[in-house]
């Protein structure tokens, strides 16, 4: 699971290389107001990028949830074809055939 640390690295210089830019180049230009207002935009940004990653982690590295989200998607799958079946033929039918 090594690239996923160092996606999370990546991620974090970004981060960096952003506010560094905002901070030291644009701040003697611009007023205190948008100053900080850039400031509350990198820490919305970099909270918005951490939750997405730990995200994707959740998901892909767990085995249990990726059994749960398949599970999921063939209930909605065999009720969808449940529900074809009802509208043709007036009655249930065998999903594992339609499949």
């Amino acid at each position: 699971k090594m690239e996923y640390i160092i996606f999370i690295f990546c991620h974090f210089f970004v981060f960096k290389m952003h506010c560094f830019l905002i901070f030291y180049f644009i701040q003697p230009l611009v007023s205190t107001f948008l100053y900080f207002s850039s400031l509350l935009f990198c820490l919305i940004y970099f909270n918005c990028v951490i939750f997405l990653i730990f995200l994707i982690a959740f998901i892909s590295l767990f085995p249990q949830t990726q059994k749960m989200l398949s599970s999921v998607r063939n209930n909605l799958n065999n009720r969808w074809c449940q529900g074809k079946c009802l509208i043709r033929y007036k009655k249930k039918c065998d999903v594992k055939k339609l499949h």
